[in-house]
């Protein structure tokens, strides 16, 4: 692998034109890395997200620019400006449902023969109280004769009538209270079987993390918003094209980053692959939103996945001793050269704008949520919403 200084001051190991695996790396590295090196992780899962929004963090100085140009431009005459994908508990509930389908097949089978099941005993129920309805109309029609017969009066008619229909009523209502009772057991029954979350148990590392390593704003965008903004503005209302950039590998994180530019650009560029959907793909970008296939996705493994085939579930199960591990992440270069800049309206820009904890370990400077306040107030001030403190939020 090759070698550099980044303009923060860290070594980074990179590799043009691929994303590299992890057993690909170790194989670049030869040891040289303490922690890609280790080989007593506990077992993980490998699911597939799909992401559909990308985040961009940034310090004081960064939100003051952003505002005064209405938009992104690449910093110290840089030409790329990056972004990352935008991991949330939507995305991990779904990847959960896929790994598990993946893992079990007839999972899904099984579900939809427990809900004809439960469908046909639901019409089951119905026809037998539809049966005890018509029986205990039928008895009511007999007993009113009887009386009616008995009693030639009309008053004493209505009197066995009412009498008849509350018992009847009686009846009725505690045959459904049996039911309701007996379906209520079955459900509780059913619940206590399901297969209780465990994807979020390993979604622990910094891609997940609502904190922020490189500032205290978050801008969180949908990826179409930005293709349709870097399209109309970069690309004559052409299509972007995607390729694969690079594989860079610092001391514990792992980088898969992605380049967005303008076909006009196409000959700049061409000695770096286009992005496929490969299914074995690291990262591939199809209908409208990015695959993700991390390879590490935990950095500190608290947890080990457990297979249970018996209930066709998957567990996360506490390990005795934690370990740590490298992470991965994705990130999207858009290729705006100086002095050019991707622009959004002043008001798009605020909305998507959020407060952001710092995460560990920093790697910029950071504000508290009042000074922050304060300042996006400041370069916003007609916007009436407060900031959102993503830190906290629920999503």
């Amino acid at each position: 692998m090759d070698e550099r200084v980044n303009r923060r001051g860290y070594t980074e190991h990179f590799v043009k034109r691929q994303h590299l695996k992890l057993t690909d790396l170790k194989e670049k590295v030869q040891h040289r890395n303490q922690y890609l090196s280790k080989g007593n992780i506990p077992a993980y899962p490998r699911p597939e997200f799909h992401v559909s929004h990308l985040r961009h963090d940034t310090n004081q100085d960064g939100i003051r620019g952003i505002r005064k140009d209405m938009g992104f431009r690449a910093p110290y005459k840089e030409k790329l400006v990056w972004w990352s994908l935008y991991v949330g508990p939507q995305e991990i509930d779904s990847a959960e449902r896929r790994l598990l389908e993946e893992t079990y097949p007839d999972r899904r089978e099984e579900q939809a023969q427990e809900q004809a099941q439960e469908q046909a005993q639901k019409q089951a129920q119905e026809q037998a109280q539809e049966q005890v309805e018509e029986q205990v109309e039928e008895q009511v029609e007999e007993q009113v004769e009887e009386q009616a017969q008995e009693q030639a009066q009309e008053q004493a008619q209505e009197q066995a009538q009412e009498q008849v229909e509350e018992q009847v009523e009686e009846q009725a209502q505690e045959q459904v209270e049996e039911q309701a009772q007996e379906q209520a057991q079955e459900q509780a029954q059913e619940q206590a079987q399901e297969q209780k979350s465990f994807l979020g148990k390993f979604a622990t590392s910094p891609a997940f993390m609502k904190s922020s390593r490189l500032g205290s704003y978050r801008f969180i965008f949908p990826l179409q918003e930005l293709l349709e903004a870097y399209r109309e503005q970069f690309c004559s209302g052409s299509e972007p094209v995607l390729r694969v950039y690079e594989t860079v590998l610092y001391k514990q994180e792992v980088v898969y980053s992605v380049l967005v530019h303008s076909d006009v650009n196409n000959e700049l560029f061409q000695e770096y692959p286009l992005l496929t959907d490969g299914p074995d793909a690291v990262c591939a970008y199809k209908d409208g939103h990015f695959i993700w296939r991390p390879e590490a996705m935990c950095e500190t493994h608290s947890f080990q996945l457990v297979q249970n085939p018996d209930q066709n579930q998957l567990v996360a199960e506490p390990v005795t001793w934690p370990q740590f591990y490298v992470w991965d992440n994705v990130a999207v270069a858009f290729h705006v050269a100086d002095p050019q800049m991707l622009t959004f309206d002043m008001n798009r820009l605020r909305q998507h704008l959020n407060f952001c904890e710092p995460g560990y370990p920093p790697i910029s400077t950071f504000e508290s949520f009042e000074e922050a306040t304060e300042l996006v107030q400041d370069l916003w001030p007609d916007y009436e919403l407060p900031l959102n403190n993503y830190s906290v939020v629920e999503n």
